[in-house]
């Protein structure tokens, strides 16, 4: 596996193949600071760049929290000459602090960086970890890094009282174009790709958005899942309880369907768990599911409701 260039900040991981008009992926580290995963990823056809946590090796915390890593990070981006139309994403907490960044750029109109789109990477619905149960199983860490096991409980520290940021809850409507078929989506309706067979849609929700988020302001850019299916291996076998990313492990949508604004458009299903995704027996797997989750990005048009919307 190639080596983590900790002196550039973010690393290109990926280039484009000659001709390609490719929206440019960015990809956020994950709880553990690094971004090793992404390295082994098979060709996206784009220009793909990774930022992994600048603090890795000083181990000083981000005193602003999220907010000021989210600022931090669009500051890396535009050093490295990053601009214009971009998808951005990244596994768990990489997922979260892709829509910090992408609220803190909503408010500023003039900003040089437009997200297009989200990838989240197994990034199940966030609830402040003060306000979870009691009851949650552990995963083995034992084997870890001291820095990677240092920069989780730092992550810990970060969410315990975070909050995800807030948007319109305007009622919107959306086509999806994958491969040949036109889909499009009112209200919280997405699309599933399970692990065997065809694009399927998920019915809107029954649960009312209308207290969820604000009535004015932006709305979050579209977003695309990517969603584990097994559950991780709780450190104590005997263990009932669920490990924390396990918590809405059962849900489609993770936990986010009728809890925050709609903007998820589309779920993959990915034969892993939450901390073997980037295994490398899995990559070339996930390296699909990825591809099929930035073609369905690409294939989102959001707009407004407009109910005279038909399937193509």
């Amino acid at each position: 596996m190639q080596a983590q260039k900790f002196d550039e900040n973010p690393l290109r991981v990926q280039e484009a193949p000659a001709g390609s008009d490719a929206t440019p992926l960015v990809l956020i580290h994950d709880g553990g600071g690094t971004t090793f995963g992404y390295f082994s990823l098979g060709s996206l056809g784009r220009d793909a760049w990774a930022i992994h946590n600048p603090r890795y090796y000083s181990t000083e915390d981000f005193s602003g929290g999220m907010d000021e890593m989210a600022r931090r990070y669009v500051d890396l981006m535009l050093e490295a000459g990053i601009q214009g139309r971009i998808l951005l994403g990244g596994w768990s907490l990489g997922g979260y602090l892709s829509l910090a960044i992408a609220r803190l750029l909503a408010d500023e109109p003039a900003a040089s960086i437009t997200i297009e789109g989200l990838l989240l990477i197994d990034s199940p619905y966030h609830v402040p970890h003060t306000d979870l149960p009691e009851q949650q199983a552990e995963p083995n860490f034992d084997n870890l890094p001291p820095l990677v096991q240092k920069a989780l409980d730092d992550c810990d520290e970060l969410l315990d009282t975070w909050t995800l940021p807030s948007w319109s809850n305007e009622n919107r409507t959306a086509t999806l174009t994958v491969g040949d078929k036109r889909h499009v989506l009112h209200g919280t309706e997405a699309m599933h790709r399970p692990l065997e067979g065809e694009w399927t849609p998920l019915e809107s929700s029954a649960d009312s958005t209308d207290k969820i988020g604000t009535a004015h302001g932006p709305a979050p850019p579209p977003g695309v899942l990517l969603r584990c299916t097994n559950r991780v291996p709780p450190k104590d076998a005997s263990d009932t309880a669920p490990v924390r990313v396990d918590n809405y492990r059962d849900d489609v949508l993770l936990g986010w369907r009728g809890r925050y604004p709609a903007f998820i458009r589309a779920v993959v299903d990915v034969d892993a768990d939450h901390y073997g995704i980037f295994g490398m027996a899995k990559i070339k797997q996930v390296t699909e599911k990825v591809k099929l989750g930035l073609e369905a990005l690409e294939g989102i048009e959001d707009g407004p409701e407009r109910r005279d919307s038909h399937e193509a």
